[in-house]
């Protein structure tokens, strides 16, 4: 059985940091927009218990609205780190110069 080779020019050494500083962008901005989601439902949950006359409705209201509160806090700090660290991870990567993989005039290693 043939295995596949790399494409020529191409070195994957490094390339985890960056791929892991990507997930964790792209997860911390999942994050982001379920802590706006759930912001927006606690919005709505609040003026519903302005609105409501009835204590016991009342009190299911400010407790939903204190639950959704909560997860709202707790996504917008974990998507907050989350991006932080994939911004540090892209950062932090070392970038491919163009000699690496090359040869120029033929001989390998030589890089002119």
């Amino acid at each position: 059985m043939k295995r596949a080779r790399p494409l020529p020019g191409r070195s994957h050494s490094g390339r985890p940091l960056g791929i892991l500083g990507i997930a964790a962008l792209g997860a911390g901005g999942a994050a982001l927009g379920g802590a706006l989601v759930f912001e927006i439902l606690r919005a709505n949950s609040e003026q519903e218990a302005n609105g409501e006359h009835e204590q016991v409705r009342f009190a299911n209201d400010l407790e939903r609205m204190r639950s959704q509160r909560t997860t709202a806090r707790v996504l917008a700090g974990v998507g907050a780190g989350l991006a932080a660290t994939g911004g540090v991870l892209l950062l932090i990567n070392p970038s491919e110069t163009p000699e690496q993989g090359r040869c120029t005039n033929g001989t390998p290693g030589d890089g002119g």
